[in-house]
């Protein structure tokens, strides 16, 4: 976890990740500490948020996301809330780097 802006700004920089997809919630969006986040991020990076987030992970939001992942061409997930924004990037994350159903990963 990283808690300072100058290591989350080396660390997207060390990833060569330059269009963020950002995984939030609408409580995090809606109180402005989204705002807060965004100004810590360089000006040269393009920023997606995702925030339709449910408590827990459902496979349309999963969907969702990736479909808009795969539509800004994004090149990195950062969870940015509680634990369900954590979960969903977890998730998401598997999805679009193994283009699978999440169900080809669950156990019988």
């Amino acid at each position: 976890m990283i808690t300072d802006t100058d290591s989350f700004s080396e660390a997207l920089q060390t990833l060569g990740i330059e269009k963020p997809f950002v995984v939030s919630e609408k409580t995090v969006v809606e109180s402005g500490l989204f705002e807060k986040f965004k100004s810590v991020v360089p000006n040269s990076l393009v920023v997606t948020i995702f925030y339709d987030t449910p408590e827990k992970p459902t496979d349309k939001a999963i969907d969702a996301a990736a479909a808009l992942y795969d539509a800004t061409r994004s090149d990195g997930i950062v969870a940015f809330g509680r634990q369900a924004a954590l979960d969903l990037a977890k998730v998401l994350a598997v999805r679009v780097r193994c283009d699978a159903s999440l169900e080809t990963f669950a156990e019988d």
